[in-house]
């Protein structure tokens, strides 16, 4: 070719399929099982760079600092490190399933965590009405009418098996 030299062109096929792939290298010396092993290789390496881009938004960080443009790029390819392992270990159909799970379980951690906050601030709450959450015994806690009516509440939340309105403590849910 001209402009680039001498070529080797291979085409191959799957077993079964009637599209053809031709794969064009430099290095004349090449046999096929090696290209196909090259190729291979940069095949996956492609593959990779457009998982990252659209699963982890490489590339999509706006920061005019270069140490942020940097970190962010080392935190998209741990990422992408980790969930490939994953993905290897746990025998996943493709990335983007992986990535789903694991984005629906991360979700799941940050509910849980701002439940965890709720439920200590509620409960610190009851201990200051009762006199100082410092000041009383769990005992006294767990046997107090703020107590019950926070396990009434709650148990309305969870189950959803009555229609908001008076309960039997004359408070009113919202």
């Amino acid at each position: 070719m001209k402009n680039v030299g001498d070529i080797k062109i291979f085409f191959s096929r799957y077993h079964g399929c009637k599209k053809w792939v031709a794969i064009l290298t430099t290095k004349t010396d090449l046999d096929y099982i090696e290209a196909v092993k090259a190729y291979s290789i940069r095949w996956n390496i492609e593959i990779g760079f457009k998982e990252m881009k659209q699963l982890l938004g490489l590339g999509k960080y706006h920061a005019n600092d270069f140490s942020a443009q940097i970190a962010h790029t080392s935190c998209v390819f741990i990422a992408h490190a980790l969930l490939a392992d994953c993905k290897f270990n746990e025998n996943h159909k493709s990335m983007g399933t992986l990535f789903e799970k694991f984005q629906e379980e991360y979700t799941n951690l940050l509910t849980m965590d701002k439940l965890f906050i709720l439920f200590e601030y509620i409960l610190t709450t009851i201990g200051e009405q009762l006199g100082g959450i410092k000041y009383i015994s769990i005992d006294e806690f767990l046997n107090s009418v703020e107590y019950e009516i926070f396990k009434d509440l709650l148990n309305r939340s969870i189950t959803l098996g009555s229609v908001f309105g008076i309960s039997k403590y004359n408070v009113e849910y919202e």
